[in-house]
């Protein structure tokens, strides 16, 4: 079976779940913490499209090898977008939740607020998580996973596996 169907069924459904946190659990319980739950399922989302280009570029010997550093692999993104003429603008995206996250594993202080959840770094400088950065996010990554989607269906295509 091949993996990368895998990654965009898990990118489909981390959408849908966050989604459905945003949407409906967020406005009913009214709890700001539910904000950094679905940052993390609109990230892993991101992450599972990536690996999506990526495994496939590798397939298609696009691509020599596949590297588990973060940072690599965000090169490897940028590099793979640019080459398949997909919008730059979504390694932007993909950088920033990666960015989000890091930041979560390493803040010294976190907190919320009534209508956002706050990450505050070493030197305290805040960073807040909003439902409308969420939003921004997930359309983000879901035309990330929409434009993924095409090239891969492209290549089962044209290279027989």
């Amino acid at each position: 079976m091949r993996a990368t169907p895998n990654y965009l069924a898990d990118a489909q459904q981390r959408l849908g779940v966050a989604n459905h946190l945003l949407g409906r659990t967020y406005p009913m319980v009214n709890d700001s913490r539910i904000l950094l739950a679905v940052a993390k399922e609109i990230h892993a989302a991101a992450i599972s499209g990536m690996s999506a280009l990526l495994e496939q570029d590798l397939k298609a010997r696009r691509i020599p090898a596949l590297v588990k550093d973060m940072d690599s692999r965000l090169e490897l993104l940028e590099e793979s977008l640019e080459q398949h003429k997909i919008s730059a603008a979504h390694h932007k995206t993909v950088a920033q939740l990666q960015e989000l996250m890091v930041l979560h594993e390493k803040a010294p202080v976190e907190f919320s607020k009534p209508d956002r959840f706050v990450l505050c770094d070493k030197d305290y400088k805040l960073t807040s998580v909003t439902v409308d950065s969420l939003k921004k996010f997930m359309s983000g990554v879901r035309g990330f996973v929409a434009d993924v989607e095409k090239v891969v269906s492209e290549d089962h295509a044209r290279i027989p596996v």
